[in-house]
């Protein structure tokens, strides 16, 4: 499944759709603040931070239990970088100790 905002007009408007359409379904504040220029020219490429954005905000919505998700895409010398932020309850170190895995190794990526 390919979504057709990231097909016709990349990744950024792709991702504001996402926090638009986060902000009507589930009546938390969810914005995107990025570089409007910012392209992946390969569409396939492009897939994985979208993917990796909806379940980012998904797991936020679900559990952080926060009234404001933020959606940021930033690109520094040839490097994208995705990040996701909510003011929630943050995540119990203590639980996850032994479970290091998880988005760790993957928060910087070629353009």
């Amino acid at each position: 499944m390919f979504p057709v905002e990231l097909k016709t007009h990349g990744i950024v408007p792709a991702l504001q759709k996402l926090a638009l359409n986060t902000e009507k379904l589930y009546r938390i504040a969810c914005f995107f603040k990025g570089e409007m220029s910012l392209r992946i020219r390969n569409e396939s490429v492009s897939r994985h931070p979208l993917r990796i954005s909806q379940e980012a905000v998904f797991n936020a919505v679900k559990h952080s239990h926060g009234r404001r998700i933020q959606i940021q895409l930033a690109e520094k010398r040839g490097r994208i970088t995705l990040t996701i932020e909510d003011n929630g309850v943050g995540i119990n170190t203590k639980k996850v100790e032994t479970l290091i895995w998880g988005c760790t190794s993957c928060t910087t990526a070629p353009v």
